[in-house]
């Protein structure tokens, strides 16, 4: 079904913005049914898998979406799921990207049990997940803070992949409003034009794991670095927190050295 038209003069210029018919379909029997369309919620952060994290990770397919964080109390953690999981099916149905994903699940209905497919530590492995309502006001708490931009005292800090590193201090937190429930290193400085500052890193993100293993110390990182490339790796993956939310990014390993 067609929803909009792009039009600056005022008539058609052939291109359209449509729903698909599915949809469409669901929400009108959703609607007819109880007035209102109820989306399904599964309780996790997703970002599309690219090639670099697929290498990176050892995965030799690029489809699915990779499990950046799991809300506390959600279906997701109740079934199981661990971030860094890439969920590659739900129900026998082949998941694309990030916004498949969202689009199958949203579909679910609540008190609904989905079964997805997910690949952790390169294993293939099923998970069984009870679906609940998609809450709007439980999807805005779960959201990180925001936090402020600025240097900070790196007396202590160590540089990698273009990174400058320190522990995770109480004045960093007080600095950059980073919650107590946060934990990593922090990325006190960034070279500029480095392949980290294109990939949004900035002073006060916080690298909360290399591959599935969490730092708490930039030895932490450098020995996950180490290990990437000692297995042949291109490219390191870095779970990271910031103003943006938490997600996963990769970089070179090639930096360094």
């Amino acid at each position: 079904m067609n929803s909009a038209i792009f039009s600056p003069s005022g008539g058609s210029v052939g291109i359209g913005f449509a729903i698909p018919a599915s949809t469409v379909q669901e929400v009108i029997a959703q609607l007819k049914a109880g007035g209102e369309v109820k989306r399904g919620w599964l309780g996790v952060q997703i970002q599309n898998l690219t090639p670099e994290m697929a290498t990176s990770m050892g995965i030799p397919e690029t489809k699915g979406a990779i499990v950046a964080s799991v809300i506390e109390n959600s279906p997701a953690e109740k079934a199981g799921f661990r971030r860094g999981d890439v969920i590659t099916a739900v129900d026998n149905q082949e998941v694309d990207d990030q916004r498949d994903l969202t689009r199958r699940v949203g579909a679910l209905l609540a008190g609904e049990t989905a079964r997805f497919a997910v690949v952790r530590d390169g294993r293939e492995q099923t998970i069984s997940a009870l679906i609940e309502r998609r809450d709007d006001d439980q999807l805005a708490s779960a959201a990180g803070p925001n936090r402020p931009q600025g240097g900070a005292d790196d007396s202590s800090a160590e540089e990698s992949l273009g990174l400058r590193l320190m522990p995770l201090s109480q004045a960093a937190r007080a600095q950059f409003n980073i919650d107590d429930s946060v934990s990593g290193v922090l990325v006190s400085d960034v070279a500029a034009e480095s392949e980290a500052a294109e990939k949004g890193f900035r002073p006060g993100t916080v690298i909360i794991a290399v591959g599935n293993e969490e730092v708490e110390t930039p030895a932490d990182i450098a020995a996950g670095i180490a290990t990437a490339r000692e297995a042949g790796r291109e490219s390191v993956l870095l779970l990271v927190t910031d103003a943006q939310g938490q997600r996963f990014v990769t970089l070179s390993t090639e930096q360094d050295g």
